[in-house]
């Protein structure tokens, strides 16, 4: 008797280890599964445009930012960041999404190639930060900045934003840098 309640023991014990490993197996995903998300899915961007212009002046180890601007690259959005630091103009390439450096070109430029010259950059302080220029063109033109740029515009320096506006109506919108005053508003067809 002993004997038979061994061997339908051990039978239970094997067959509940053979449903178990049979059970797990078919389980089993038969996709991957990973926590990224597919360019495709992506929204919005998780990087506002300053830490994009932080990150990227992190890699130029210093600089002035003179253009920022979204744009999208086979699906992937990203920030396009251009710095000027003594003779050089960086372009800096900062995925949206991650945060990550994903390409840096530099270019040795005379004082002909800049719009601005890299003398009167180096000497620029404003009064009113980029983050306060964005919020006075936000509240003279509603929509979503695609670009910021420091410029000068009739002998004074000012921020130039672009705003892509909920009708699809892109309008430029200049802010004085040092006064915060509205320069101009022009609406884009």
């Amino acid at each position: 008797m002993q004997f038979i309640t061994k061997l339908i023991t051990g039978a239970i014990i094997i067959g509940g280890i053979g449903a178990s490993a049979y059970a797990m197996k078919s389980n089993k995903p038969t996709t991957i599964q990973t926590n990224e998300t597919s360019p495709k899915s992506v929204i919005s961007q998780k990087i506002t445009e300053q830490k994009a212009n932080q990150l990227a002046l992190i890699e130029t180890k210093g600089g002035i930012v003179t253009n920022t601007h979204l744009d999208e690259d086979n699906e992937v959005k990203k920030y396009e960041v251009i710095i000027v630091k003594q003779n050089k103009k960086f372009e800096i390439d900062i995925d949206a999404l991650t945060g990550k450096v994903l390409e840096v070109d530099q270019n040795i430029l005379g004082k002909s190639d800049l719009k601005i010259e890299v003398n009167e950059l180096q000497n620029v302080s404003t009064n009113i930060s980029l983050v306060d220029a964005k919020q006075i063109a936000l509240n003279k033109v509603r929509g979503t900045i695609t670009e910021s740029e420091l410029d000068y515009y009739n002998n004074r320096i000012v921020y130039k934003f672009e705003i892509s506006t909920a009708d699809h109506r892109e309008t430029e919108v200049i802010i004085d840098a040092n006064s915060g005053q509205v320069v101009k508003v022009e609406e884009y067809k």
